[in-house]
């Protein structure tokens, strides 16, 4: 008992940085961004009506077991109404978010500087306040927190293998996360249709995080089959749907970071008999093989295997174990 108690402690104090951390980014972040503040609140009601209806077709289609666990955590810490620093749920930083408060990324920007060409100003790396990201110490001139340098990392490789991302028209991401990389792409091209498949729970928090951010109008929810996907705005498709309207998701540029590796092999298979929704390139991130994620490897060990691509494969800052393939 004196033990559990102690590690009980310990666990408190180790954790009092982090909390102070979450506080001195959040005043800052509303400092700028009081219009987010103002729809956040506007929207916040309307996240569980907004899963309730992307949930009302749900069915076993391609959600691997793991997730539809997680599933359930988030959708718990969400209720009743989020809160604006729902980045901080336990639920999320076990799965899209991180708590890191200083941590080395000066690779990570020197490849953002490379692969985009310097063309991704300092203002990109201005965090937004939704959700609250933890705002790195060590990069405090630049607002910025280590999801929002992987995205821009995502970014710049996208940028790079489409020429720019100005002149893409569509682009078709498996697993958007909370909807960080589709956020920044849109900044970088306004016009682009860009659609998002992924489970209930996190179509619900993608479209929270982003209308609160664009707005509502820049945000088109795909609630059935008969749904039409919007030109021009980001579309949010739930993976049971995406049978139905593969046809609809044919795109430029395909994007997968850390989700078709965690998806199962059925799912896998899926995305490789729509030839990467017939996409003229592809950006897919992903981990080794592990009990957890047993099929991780499965579309790399394919491309590797196939006479179809003139890929490069690069490791990922950071996490050297972690790999990205791009065309």
């Amino acid at each position: 008992m004196q033990m559990y108690l102690l590690r009980k402690i310990a666990r408190f104090f180790r954790r009092i940085p982090i909390a102070i951390q979450k506080k001195s980014s959040e005043l800052k972040l509303k400092k700028l961004h009081p219009d987010q503040f103002a729809r956040f609140n506007d929207l916040k009601t309307g996240f569980l009506g907004v899963y309730n209806n992307f949930n009302k077709t749900s069915n076993s289609n391609f959600q691997h077991e793991t997730w539809a666990k997680f599933s359930d955590e988030i959708l718990s810490e969400m209720k009743p109404i989020p809160t604006i620093s729902f980045f901080n749920n336990p639920s999320l930083t076990k799965t899209m978010t991180n708590e890191a408060l200083s941590i080395d990324v000066d690779e990570f920007i020197f490849q953002i500087n490379e692969y985009s060409s310097g063309f991704l100003p300092d203002d990109f790396y201005e965090e937004d306040l939704v959700g609250v990201p933890i705002l790195l110490k060590n990069h405090s001139s630049k607002r910025t927190s280590l999801g929002r340098i992987v995205h821009l990392y995502q970014a710049a490789l996208s940028s790079n293998i489409t020429g720019n991302l100005k002149n893409v028209d569509t682009v078709t991401e498996w697993g958007g996360g909370f909807g960080g990389l589709s956020r920044l792409v849109k900044k970088i091209n306004q016009n682009i249709t860009y659609n998002i498949v992924d489970i209930p729970i996190s179509c619900s928090i993608q479209w929270l995080y982003l209308s609160s951010i664009l707005g509502e109008d820049s945000i088109n929810l795909v609630t059935s089959k008969d749904s039409e996907i919007q030109k021009g705005k980001i579309n949010l498709i739930p993976i049971c749907l995406v049978s139905d309207l593969k046809d609809n998701l044919n795109c430029d540029l395909f994007v997968s970071s850390w989700a078709i590796s965690e998806s199962d092999k059925a799912a896998q298979d899926f995305v490789i008999d729509t030839k990467f929704f017939n996409s003229k390139h592809s950006l897919i991130i992903f981990q080794r093989k592990s009990s957890k994620h047993p099929y991780s490897e499965n579309i790399y060990n394919y491309i590797r295997q196939s006479n179809n691509f003139e890929f490069k494969k690069v490791p990922v800052p950071i996490w050297n174990k972690e790999i990205a393939v791009f065309w």
